[in-house]
């Protein structure tokens, strides 16, 4: 799974700590919509080569049981969302027109690079909701939200429940 980092943080170390930490490629704001599609791309064409040119491209895959039938793309839009705005709406809208994808807009429940956020969890979860509502192919997936009921549930041995993926 490929991991584009888009941040505010663009000092040496930051850059440092998020590659050395896994991400594969590194955005420092402000960016465009479509140099962050362009990089979704590159990204996409490093991991998985030809399958993605198929995906980017919507071309069935033939390896595929069902012929013809085309692998939806999915696009996990990570962010703290303290407010959500007209940029990160650009941003996850620009993906899902270029890339024909579903774009989730999944909210940091706390966010290792900064301070406290000034809304609490369900106030962003909440605000992501309303601005995606009219929205088609954007989504809100919290389950970043609720990592720490999860953890103390697994704590407690009991079952995780759902998340709210299709």
């Amino acid at each position: 799974l490929p991991i584009l980092m888009l941040t505010g943080r663009g000092e040496e170390d930051d850059k440092l700590l998020g590659l050395d930490g896994g991400v594969d490629d590194y955005v420092v704001k402000p960016f465009s919509p479509r140099e962050v599609t362009a990089r979704i791309r590159a990204l996409l064409r490093r991991v998985a080569g030809d399958k993605a040119v198929r995906l980017i491209r919507r071309e069935p895959d033939e390896s595929r049981e069902e012929k013809g039938q085309v692998e939806p793309l999915r696009i996990q839009y990570g962010g703290t969302f303290d407010p959500v705005h007209q940029g990160h709406l650009a941003v996850a809208r620009s993906a899902r027109d270029r890339l024909q994808a579903e774009v989730w807009l999944m909210p940091a429940a706390d966010p290792p690079h900064k301070g406290p956020t000034e809304a609490d969890a369900d106030q962003r979860r909440a605000m992501l909701q309303l601005a995606v509502a009219d929205q088609p192919g954007l989504h809100v997936d919290d389950r970043e939200l609720r990592r720490e009921l999860w953890e103390a549930q697994a704590m407690l041995g009991q079952e995780k429940g759902r998340d709210n993926r299709p």
